[in-house]
């Protein structure tokens, strides 16, 4: 590589990216209570991302059974999501659970991950 040119990582392009919001939840272990875990106020946080159906070659590349209907990626650029978090799409208000993180190892930041719809019940 040349000294002048500059390592440019992959990155979502800003024009498919739109505000998303992060429900946080925090709390912690109370003494006074016997130990006894105290949920405290949810955080929210927003960031930008973007949901993206599942594609094709996921599910040729998975077992059978391994996604529903229901299930989408959610891509972001730097933004890290805790798996058994709450997501909401400002762009059209739907809520997602995000259920795995599929990892890139250390090649980039964009992240990637599989949400499910909440409220929605998937047919069997």
């Amino acid at each position: 590589m040349q000294p002048n040119m500059v390592k440019r990582l992959p990155r979502i392009p800003l024009c498919l990216l739109h505000p998303m919001e992060a429900v946080i939840s925090h709390g912690s272990h109370d003494r006074l209570q016997g130990g006894q875990f105290v949920q405290e106020p949810p955080a929210r946080e927003q960031f930008l991302g973007v949901v993206m159906p599942i594609s094709n070659e996921d599910i040729r590349t998975s077992p059978p059974g391994t996604y529903t209907q229901d299930q989408r990626k959610i891509y972001t650029n730097d933004y890290r999501l805790t798996v058994g978090s709450q997501v909401t799409d400002l762009h059209d208000l739907k809520s997602y659970m995000v259920e795995q993180e599929l990892d890139h190892q250390f090649i980039h930041t964009m992240r990637r991950y599989i949400v499910t719809r909440k409220g929605v019940a998937s047919p069997r």
